[in-house]
């Protein structure tokens, strides 16, 4: 992998709708925003070859729209049930199991551990990466499964303006 896109999925439906967290769809407004950042990753030629997706419905609803954005069937698509809230030392070790052989990489999870680890890969000023927020980033050499602390050098950052539901 030498490059990594981290997208944070669109905006959920309340929580209260759901018996669990993980049950949690898309928002109307997240489709929309989710629709916009993969039109501009597209116009941008940022063109992931696999898209690592947390199973929650709002994860994968959003991988797939990105993926459909992107290329369709071009792009392949797994679901990594350990991306499900995960937590940066996980998001390393996904990318450890599934992104060696790949040189373009999207991981599309949740906060906090997208923010915290986007803020280990590369000196960024980010506090938290907003819903259908996106940052990417360029890794020198071919063995970035791992990539190091502050190893990285970001590329693109962009988010939608939120989106009325």
């Amino acid at each position: 992998m030498k490059r990594l896109i981290l997208m944070r999925h669109g905006k959920a439906e309340s929580e209260a709708l759901y018996d669990s967290d993980f049950e949690r769809r898309l928002a109307d407004s997240g489709v929309r925003e989710a629709t916009v950042v993969a039109a501009r990753l597209a116009q941008a030629k940022l063109l992931p070859a696999r898209i690592l997706a947390s199973p929650a419905p709002r994860a994968l609803s959003t991988a797939c729209l990105v993926r459909d954005a992107l290329g369709g069937e071009r792009v392949e698509l797994r679901q990594v049930p350990e991306l499900y809230l995960a937590a940066p030392a996980t998001l390393r070790e996904v990318l450890a199991r599934h992104a060696v052989d790949c040189d373009d990489v999207m991981l599309v999870g949740h906060n906090p551990g997208l923010s915290e680890f986007a803020r280990q890969l590369a000196p960024v000023r980010l506090d938290e990466l907003p819903t259908a927020g996106v940052i990417a980033f360029e890794f020198d050499g071919d063995d970035c499964g791992a990539p190091g602390m502050h190893a990285g050098r970001v590329l693109y950052f962009d988010y939608p303006l939120r989106v009325s539901s």
